[in-house]
């Protein structure tokens, strides 16, 4: 059985946001490492990931959970603006808190 690095689930203000691992996540036509997609409650990490950039896209994912959830979608924020505000902070924090990965326990 594969260790498994990530919860089953995350509370983002009081929203159940589900965490799955898959293997091939696509955004229209580009293969991409990480998705959220806020009408399922659900955030994709690619399996595949060494699991520093599983733990690193996680977070990114988070962040967009994050946007979702507090309303900055209704702020007309570019999604380029976006992106660049979740990927920073991302690594912002993986490198503050020099973050490992640890199994979790089941």
């Amino acid at each position: 059985m594969a260790r498994k690095y990530l919860p089953d689930s995350i509370q983002v203000f009081g929203a159940e946001i589900k965490i799955v691992e898959s293997l091939n996540l696509y955004y229209g036509d580009v293969k991409v490492d990480g998705l959220f997609n806020y009408q399922n409650k659900e955030i994709m990490v690619e399996k595949s990931l060494p699991k520093e950039e599983k733990l690193h896209t996680f977070i990114h994912e988070l962040g967009h959970a994050l946007f979702w959830r507090i309303g900055m979608g209704q702020a007309s924020i570019p999604s380029e603006i976006e992106e660049l505000i979740v990927e920073n902070t991302a690594t912002m924090i993986t490198e503050m808190f020099n973050l490992t990965i640890k199994k979790i326990k089941k």
